[in-house]
């Protein structure tokens, strides 16, 4: 089972699975969709990753943010 484009793999994965076939883990196809739950599972595991300066879920929330003391590499 192969996906034809990027937003058909989790689709092509459950169905590999409901069909007994090779699949990759549904969950992790998922994080790999979802910034915030793939950070999650790279602390869980000890991977590497930048730092998180906010995290913003509205406009007000970005506004909320000292940008002027965020330093950038």
């Amino acid at each position: 089972m192969v996906a034809g484009n990027e937003f058909a793999v989790i689709a092509a994965d459950v169905l590999a699975r409901e069909l007994g076939l090779y699949h990759n883990d549904v969950d992790r196809i998922r994080a790999s969709r979802n910034k915030a739950l793939m950070r999650k599972l790279f602390t869980a595991y000890e991977v590497p990753q930048p730092r998180t300066v906010a995290t913003l879920a509205s406009a007000q929330d970005s506004r909320d943010v000292d940008w002027a003391a965020v330093a950038f590499p």
